[in-house]
């Protein structure tokens, strides 16, 4: 009999408990797994006991979040109790899908359990096509959990050789150890419908390093996790000024998704324009294709006009998934003017308009003037504008740097500084730890 899984959700989600069933029935077909849901209860039956022996013998439990599922006594009561308990003492795999907005992170069991999708976003707030997606590669990954092969081992340690070339600006990420990783990590036990031999492909290093003073940046941190796994996002541009925390955020991203054995990405790369320093006065991307296009194995990376080489590399990107991450790309925009915002080098602007029409994976761009070649690739590829930290978020920053006062004079520190993150590290290091009204003056 194959294994079962049991379905625990509130009747108002009817709709999107057919909708995960509908994905399910398709291995059920393929007599991969076994559905239950109470529906399938028969006409005169007990219902209880019925519910009480799926619950005992499910090897997987998917549990529709809503807020009428959480308020619902007897998922509290009888259902959720049951199931923690076999998944601390039997390792039973127990599954949230967040399907309606609510304030499921106050629930200490669930906030403990790492949801679908994985940045907690409801589905019920995704396009119909995204949502889709959503629950065909969750059916996907119960699949493969149900294989034999798939019990849980520890992973093997990555392995990589150290780059002896420079890095250009800013300090390694943590989890690159000392120098420049570029080489080869093997992937864990997390199955990704690739091979999980295949070794995953990473060149890193140039963005700075994000040090433990981060604040106020969750909603950026989830909406660069809704663009890994949204298929319709291929480009997404953070702009502001210098100095709000652009190449912070991302850094720390990536070390997120590092954290998460790179989530199915098979090849990351990461370029700064700055690290080409600004007294090079650079006007064109030839240093990064060359290195681009060697990375992702053109036998010939200086052939071809800038334009040709960019649509070789668009190419190269798109054959395996890839995260790829373009950091400060303004000094190869035009200034103020008739083409203000323009991609200045054509190689580049190639590139990212051929991965803003098709990409399976994410190119995300950071820059202090919005892209003009991307403005008619909005679907595909947003450019959100990065806002200054908010005055609580200022206030908490001051706090980690140790400056000392009373909350009313480090939020009116925030507000005087606009929040800009920058400014306020540099008034952190330079009050002596301690503020007042005077100091703001």
């Amino acid at each position: 009999m194959p294994p079962k899984i049991f379905v625990s959700y509130s009747h108002q989600d009817e709709g999107w408990k057919e909708r995960v069933v509908g994905h399910l029935q398709i291995l059920e077909l393929e007599d991969v797994l076994e559905v239950w849901e109470d529906r399938r209860i028969a006409a005169g039956d007990d219902w209880r006991p019925e519910i009480e022996a799926a619950l005992d013998g499910a090897a997987v439990a998917l549990l529709l979040i809503s807020r009428p599922f959480l308020t619902s006594r007897f998922v509290r009561g009888t259902e959720i109790p049951r199931l923690l308990e076999r998944r601390k003492a039997e390792g039973v795999r127990v599954i949230p899908i967040f399907v309606h907005p609510c304030p499921w992170q106050a629930v200490p069991w669930l906030a403990a359990i790492e949801g679908r999708p994985r940045n907690g976003q409801a589905l019920s707030k995704l396009r119909a096509a995204q949502a889709e997606q959503h629950l065909a590669d969750l059916a996907l990954e119960i699949r493969d959990l149900l294989r034999p092969e798939a019990a849980p081992s520890p992973p093997p340690a990555p392995t990589a050789r150290v780059a002896t070339e420079g890095t250009g600006r800013g300090v390694p990420p943590p989890w690159e150890g000392e120098g420049r990783i570029r080489g080869e990590a093997r992937r864990g036990a997390v199955r990704t419908g690739q091979n999980p031999d295949a070794p995953i492909r990473l060149d890193l290093g140039r963005l700075p390093t994000a040090g433990p003073l981060f604040v106020g940046r969750e909603p950026e941190l989830a909406r660069l996790d809704a663009a890994w796994e949204d298929p319709a996002t291929h480009v997404l541009t953070f702009v502001a000024f210098g100095g709000v925390g652009k190449s912070t955020l991302v850094s720390r991203w990536l070390g997120q998704m590092a954290a998460d054995d790179w989530r199915s990405a098979r090849r990351v790369l990461d370029w700064s324009f700055y690290s080409q320093g600004t007294q090079e006065r650079v006007t064109s991307a030839d240093r990064f294709l060359d290195h681009a296009l060697g990375f992702f194995g053109d036998p010939d990376p200086t052939k071809g006009s800038a334009r040709d080489r960019g649509m070789r590399l668009a190419d190269l990107v798109r054959a395996e998934r890839t995260l790829l991450v373009l950091d400060g790309v303004e000094p190869l925009q035009h200034p103020p003017g008739p083409l203000a915002g323009r991609i200045k080098d054509p190689g580049l602007s190639a590139l990212l308009k051929s991965l803003a029409g098709s990409n399976p994976g994410l190119c995300i761009v950071t820059t202090r003037e919005r892209i003009a070649d991307l403005e008619s690739f909005q679907p595909t590829a947003p450019q959100v504008n990065l806002r200054t930290l908010s005055p609580e978020a200022g206030a908490d920053l001051l706090r980690q740097l140790g400056v000392q006062g009373k909350d009313s004079e480090l939020l009116a520190a925030s507000r005087e500084f606009g929040g800009h993150a920058l400014a306020l590290i540099l008034l952190g290091m330079s009050t002596g730890r301690q503020i007042s009204p005077l100091s703001l003056r």
